[in-house]
């Protein structure tokens, strides 16, 4: 059995592969972004980045201080078993005991957030925040209010809602 093919047909496969590799090779280079900005994002916190794979919430706890990041797939779900790290992204960052507006900044760089929990510890159940932390918790209404499709809290348990709202 003999194959032919025409030089439109190869044109086209060429121009599919090549989109397909085009379209890889942007993956690959939104995630080294994102891996700079959570670079960035070590420099300004006391303890650094812990990096979560798989996009769940980390089941710990303690008195850590700094900043974690959740990684899930966000691709093809055909894609999925493969486990390609092109398409692994930071879907939600915990910040813990740190009071850097900075860091708040820095956020706007992730496209991919879902959710954004702080916990400073220093706010009590009965929603007074220390003036140190003011111009902190205002940073953090300005985010929520400039990214309403992102959930950003401040407990991970009574949360005092009339700190940020």
């Amino acid at each position: 059995m003999k194959i032919q093919y025409t030089v439109r047909s190869t044109l086209l496969a060429t121009a599919l592969v090549a989109g397909a590799c085009g379209w890889y090779s942007w993956n690959v280079a939104e995630r080294r972004n994102e891996f700079a900005a959570l670079d960035d994002l070590e420099r300004l916190t006391k303890n650094g980045v812990v990096i979560a794979d798989g996009g769940h919430p980390y089941d710990g706890c303690g008195t850590w201080s700094g900043a974690m990041a959740h990684l899930d797939f966000r691709g093809p779900s055909f894609f999925r078993n493969l486990n390609l790290d092109a398409f692994k992204r930071v879907v939600r960052i915990e910040v813990q005991y740190e009071q850097n507006p900075e860091i708040i900044a820095m956020l706007r760089r992730f496209e991919h957030l879902d959710e954004v929990f702080f916990n400073n510890g220093s706010i009590d159940p009965n929603n007074v925040v220390p003036p140190e932390e003011l111009g902190y918790v205002s940073a953090v209404r300005q985010f929520r209010s400039s990214h309403p499709k992102i959930d950003v809290r401040f407990w991970d348990y009574d949360e005092p809602e009339n700190i940020l709202d």
